[in-house]
């Protein structure tokens, strides 16, 4: 849990400015300024345009979400605070971030652990996942297809044939996924139409053409099949590129690993709840046209 907002909380309650060298009266003036550029207040707590920039350039976010994000850290700083986590000094210490820390441990961590998933939801979990946990041998592939029916002529079937006969070629010298990805974004202009897809790891009994299946469980180990393979949707090119071993583990066995997953989202839940409830007790004000100046600036022309 503290890996989900450590790195928040060096970002936002450090964000005030690092030592910089000396410079002119007037930068030093004009720099003073441009931090006095209010764009929220959260209680006694001012936020800057230039706090927003800092985080906006460490975490990639744009104005209105590095805004979110510096609110909900000064609402939690001050939170710990009244709990007495920290002393009721200012909100962009390293005191503050450890007693938010401890907050989050607290009222997050503490509160919803992965014992606490009802039985029931990870039973529900492992069953929309069984394929991943309990299953035969799978096969993932690639095809490139030229679409020719049954009834095509002659003339255009031995075409598309030559055609498969040069994917497979160019499968064996170039790799199966580089030409599948390319006759993906640009197929060629034919008589027919050209097709190129990754198929999912399959098993043999799955509901797909039989001579598709044949074609990538009659291999003994990932690499291009030899020739072009008729189904009734046209000819192949087919690559066999992963054999997934069979598996067969129980809902006992897997739990564990589900509660871990689980319970991030669930944990991200309750510091919402936490964080709407701390909202609307000292609702942050904003300063609308300071916020539209932020978010028109280039990041990439942010003052240092």
């Amino acid at each position: 849990m503290r890996g989900i907002y450590a790195s928040a909380l060096v970002c936002v309650l450090g964000c005030s400015s690092a030592p910089e060298p000396a410079a002119s009266a007037e930068r030093v003036e004009a720099r003073r300024a441009f931090e006095s550029d209010r764009v929220a207040r959260v209680a006694d707590v001012e936020i800057s345009r230039a706090d927003v920039e800092r985080v906006m350039r460490a975490t990639g976010l744009d104005a209105r979400e590095a805004l979110t994000r510096l609110e909900n850290e000064v609402l939690l700083a001050r939170e710990a605070a009244r709990r007495g986590l920290a002393s009721d000094g200012p909100v962009r210490t390293s005191e503050a971030r450890v007693a938010v820390q401890r907050l989050l441990e607290l009222e997050v961590e503490a509160t919803v652990t992965p014992a606490s998933i009802a039985e029931r939801d990870v039973a529900e979990v492992y069953e929309q996942r069984r394929r991943v946990y309990d299953h035969p041998q799978l096969r993932a592939s690639v095809h490139v297809l030229a679409r020719v029916g049954p009834d095509e002529n002659a003339a255009r079937t031995q075409e598309a044939e030559r055609f498969i006969e040069h994917v497979i070629n160019e499968m064996r010298t170039e790799g199966a996924l580089a030409v599948q990805q390319r006759y993906a974004s640009s197929p060629p202009v034919l008589p027919f139409e050209i097709r190129a897809e990754q198929v999912p790891a399959m098993e043999s009994s799955d509901a797909a053409a039989p001579e598709y299946l044949r074609a990538v469980f009659s291999m003994a180990d990932p690499g291009v099949f030899p020739r072009p393979v008729r189904t009734s949707f046209g000819l192949h090119a087919i690559a066999l590129v992963e054999i997934v071993p069979e598996a067969h583990r129980s809902l006992g066995e897997v739990s564990p690993e589900l509660r871990a997953e689980m319970v991030v989202p669930l944990r991200e839940r309750r510091l919402a709840e936490i964080i709407a409830r701390l909202e609307q007790a000292t609702p942050p004000v904003l300063d609308e046209a300071h916020i539209a100046a932020a978010l028109a600036r280039d990041p990439n022309e942010m003052a240092p």
